[in-house]
C-alpha cells in the first residue's frame, strides 16, 4: 500500500486514564534498560524485536512479551490494523529529532507527559506542517514524509509510538486521506 497520498497527520482520539497509566508505568519500567538506539540527546527501547537484520519498519512483529500493553494494543486496534513497530522514546529537553525519511509505515505517536512538543511534516509541495502533541491525546502522523520532532526547551519528552497498516475506521481513512 502506498501511503503518498495520506494527509500528513492529526488528532486520532483522546486517550483513556487507564491506557495513559498502563503507557506510564510501562514506560517508567522498560526504560530502565540499556536503549535500543542510544544517541546523546535522543533515545529508543524497542517493545517489539525483529529476527530480520534491517530497520524496515513491518519487519517488528515479535513482542519481547506477548502479554505486555494488553489494553493498550486492545484499545488502538479499534482504530487501526496491525499494531507493528511499538517503540518507546525519551527526546532530551531543549532537543530535536532533525528531518528524515526512511519509514515505510505511518504512526501512532502518544505523549506521555505534559510537555510542549511538534512533529513537523513536510508535504509534497516542501510545506511544513506542523502538529503540537498534546498529553492525554494519541496522533497520527505519516511519518513516510520527511519529518523532525521538536522537543521542549525544559522538559524531557516521553513518548509510545508505534507503526500500523491502515484503519479500521472508514471514516478516519478518509479524514486523513485524500
Amino acid at each position: 500500500m502506498s501511503y503518498e497520498n495520506w494527509h500528513f497527520g492529526g488528532t486520532l482520539c483522546e486517550v483513556p486514564n487507564n491506557i495513559l497509566i498502563e503507557l506510564e508505568e510501562f514506560f517508567a519500567y522498560f526504560t530502565q534498560r540499556t536503549p535500543d538506539q542510544l544517541g546523546d540527546t535522543y533515545k529508543q527501547w524497542y517493545v517489539q524485536t525483529s529476527n530480520i537484520n534491517d530497520n524496515i519498519d513491518a519487519t517488528f512483529i515479535h513482542w519481547k512479551d506477548e502479554n505486555i500493553l494488553d489494553n493498550t494494543k486492545r484499545f488502538f486496534s479499534r482504530y487501526v490494523t496491525r499494531i507493528c513497530r511499538f517503540r518507546l522514546s525519551l527526546l532530551n529537553e531543549g532537543n530535536e529529532v532533525d528531518y528524515h525519511t526512511k519509514h515505510v509505515l505511518p504512526r501512532i505517536h502518544i505523549p506521555l507527559n505534559k510537555c510542549v512538543s511538534t512533529m513537523v511534516i513536510k508535504d509534497e509541495n516542501g510545506y511544513e506542517n506542523f502538529l503540537p502533541l498534546e498529553y492525554g491525546k494519541a496522533y497520527f502522523t505519516n511519518v513516510t514524509k520527511l519529518h523532525k520532532v521538536v522537543g521542549d526547551l525544559n522538559n524531557a519528552r516521553k513518548n509510545a509510538f508505534f507503526c500500523f497498516t491502515d484503519f479500521v475506521d472508514v471514516d478516519a481513512k478518509l479524514k486523513y486521506c485524500r
